[in-house]
């Protein structure tokens, strides 16, 4: 550093440790009868993760039907607040088990809108929506983790600044 410049200190993200939970464990989650908490304490696997938000856990995908977004093995950062319209949001259809979606709320229309071209995407009037209740729970996804590269066997991450390593045990 030359003499009188002025010192930029150099941003270093806070990281922290949050749990992992696998898909089966998502599925088996209803809000009306065990608080998250629970569930995310007998996870017994974690992440690092180096977002500012609280109140996040990861989610490690199983299967392809949320590809090319999320790939099977990869872990997101899921925020247990309801997601806004256009936000990627995971959630629990009582039927069909977990989903990766984009969601749209308007004039009184409901949309969940598949990544996959082969995938479902679904649209309820509110009315329905809210008679129906198909959705179990409903969280904003807030980034992709890590995806372990099936070529190379290396970590990469999406770019995004929060993101960090491997999963730990």
């Amino acid at each position: 550093m030359t003499q009188g410049a002025e010192y930029e200190p150099e941003f270093v993200p806070l990281t922290r440790k949050i749990p992992v939970i696998g898909m089966a464990a998502a599925k088996g989650y209803d809000p009306a009868v065990i608080e998250l908490d629970d569930l995310l304490q007998n996870s017994g696997d974690f992440t690092y993760y180096t977002g500012k938000e609280k109140d996040v856990f990861a989610l490690r995908i199983s299967g392809d039907s949320m590809a090319p977004k999320y790939l099977n093995g990869d872990v997101i950062a899921v925020r247990a607040m309801l997601p806004a319209t256009g936000d990627t949001c995971v959630a629990l259809h009582r039927k069909d088990g977990i989903l990766c979606k984009k969601w749209f709320w308007r004039k009184g229309v409901i949309k969940l809108i598949s990544f996959n071209p082969k995938g479902k995407s679904y649209e309820w009037k509110f009315p329905d929506f809210q008679a129906e209740q198909p959705l179990v729970w409903r969280f904003k996804v807030e980034a992709l983790i890590w995806r372990k590269d099936s070529v190379n066997g290396v970590v990469e991450d999406d770019g995004d600044e929060r993101a960090d390593t491997t999963p730990q045990k």
